[in-house]
């Protein structure tokens, strides 16, 4: 295991992005809605909100759940996105920040900036905290990390376990 970000880093990295979003959405009447997909971007989701917090921007969150690995570390890359019985409620007609823990083959936020658009978003953007896609279309990425190495902590994991580490490893 070789740790590639430290629980130091990784707030550092959090923080960068909840400027650049703050920065984007500070003159927006209402905060945009931050959509974490689960399970992976609950870390990365909370360090983000609270940090927009402490800048001035309290941001509601609903979140949805998808399952593209499986048990193991190929993404099908055919997710399937479930929302919550507020999820339409709570989108339509604000903006959208969709939180991951990483974008690798982008299906997952294709499909969730669909599914939030569908429901009303009148605006949907991703903020992932850890990219191994050179050409992810996210509009805030925290740290490139290539496409090789298997990742695991702040949100990352393998088979659901690892998730809680402040640190980013390669495994």
């Amino acid at each position: 295991k070789r740790v590639l970000v430290d629980r130091e880093q990784n707030q550092v990295i959090v923080q960068k992005m909840a400027q650049m979003i703050f920065n984007d959405y500070k003159d927006d009447p209402v905060a945009p809605v931050l959509i974490p997909v689960l399970e992976g971007a609950m870390e990365f989701t909370v360090d983000l909100g609270r940090q927009l917090y402490a800048l001035g921007m309290d941001c509601p969150r609903t979140s949805v759940f998808s399952d593209t690995y499986g048990s193991g570390r190929v993404s099908s890359g055919k997710p399937e996105i479930q929302v919550g019985p507020k999820f339409k409620k709570i989108v339509s007609g604000r903006r959208g920040i969709v939180t991951e823990d990483t974008t690798e083959t982008q299906a997952t936020t294709d499909a969730v900036r669909s599914v939030a658009t569908e429901a009303g978003a009148v605006d949907v953007r991703v903020a992932s905290l850890t990219s191994k896609n050179p050409d992810s279309t996210a509009e805030y990425i925290g740290i490139y990390l290539g496409r090789e190495p298997w990742l695991e902590g702040g949100g990352l994991d393998s088979d659901e376990l690892g998730r809680s580490n402040p640190d980013i490893i390669e495994r």
